[in-house]
């Protein structure tokens, strides 16, 4: 079955701003997590991050390449737009005389708008902005899908009836974080699972060492899991390496700083090639 659904009436502000210019490429494979010098028009977004010096993320997006010289940033800026400033602050910091520059964020205006589809196949429409964003986060392959609000309506019907609550057990089943839940500047993008949002090798960039050298000892010092709380909800949760092995009991902190017991369900695992 495929789903339409509005992201706002989820409860997410999907955001998406296009940064182009001669040095755009060269600027992004410097500051961020991603080998931005490979990344190929067409091919499916991947989860990136700018760092803090010891590791931790400091801003966190989905980037796809647009063109030779475009690329797009994707992310929940969430009500108080606090990932997008994370965002722009990151650009602004870095950036000296690199000809480039950061279009403003769309999902504000009224008038241009997204959809996100769930559907194994790409969706057969024109005059819109279409980006893949793969299985991972959500166990079914997803697109966004930007434009006028009439192009929408004329071409994608809302259909297949989602709830935030659907959306967090995929969450949940695949084990992957979401912004300002368990996906925090606390957090490094290796403690929440999101190994596929750094390459390996690509050279320097800020918190790279802390990375390199996690990726050397083999695990972060927490890890991602799945827990089944006392009352029988499952809920997402850090944990530390001693307490990963399923059935093992924790106490975690919860996203109102709570604290609640449980065990641990299933927690997520990388392999260091």
């Amino acid at each position: 079955m495929n789903w339409i659904v509005d992201p706002r009436k989820l409860g997410i502000s999907w955001t998406s701003r296009v940064f182009s210019g001669p040095d755009s490429r060269d600027f992004l494979h410097r500051i961020t997590t991603l080998d931005v010098k490979r990344l190929q028009p067409g091919a499916a977004s991947s989860w990136g991050f700018i760092l803090t010096p010891v590791g931790k993320v400091r801003s966190a997006f989905h980037l796809a390449a647009m063109g030779p010289d475009s690329l797009v940033f994707e992310y929940d800026s969430k009500a108080d737009g606090i990932w997008d400033r994370a965002l722009v602050e990151a650009i602004d910091q870095f950036t000296f005389s690199e000809r480039q520059t950061l279009g403003p964020a769309q999902g504000e205006r009224a008038e241009w708008v997204c959809r996100w589809l769930f559907a194994p196949e790409a969706p057969q429409i024109s005059g819109l902005q279409v980006l893949d964003h793969g299985t991972l986060d959500f166990g079914r392959r997803w697109w966004s899908v930007w434009g006028k609000a009439e192009d929408l309506e004329s071409q994608l019907k809302e259909q297949g009836m989602l709830t935030s609550g659907e959306i967090h057990s995929w969450r949940m089943e695949t084990l992957r974080p979401w912004y300002s839940v368990e996906l925090t500047p606390e957090v490094m993008p290796l403690e929440v699972g999101l190994l596929d949002g750094i390459t390996q090798g690509k050279g320097c960039y800020p918190g790279q060492e802390v990375i390199e050298r996690i990726l050397t000892q083999g695990a972060p010092p927490r890890r991602l899991a799945r827990i089944q709380t006392a009352d029988g909800a499952r809920i997402l949760g850090l944990v530390k390496k001693s307490e990963t092995a399923v059935g093992t009991r924790v106490q975690i902190i919860g996203p109102s700083g709570e604290k609640i017991e449980g065990q641990v369900d299933k927690c997520v695992e990388f392999n260091v090639l």
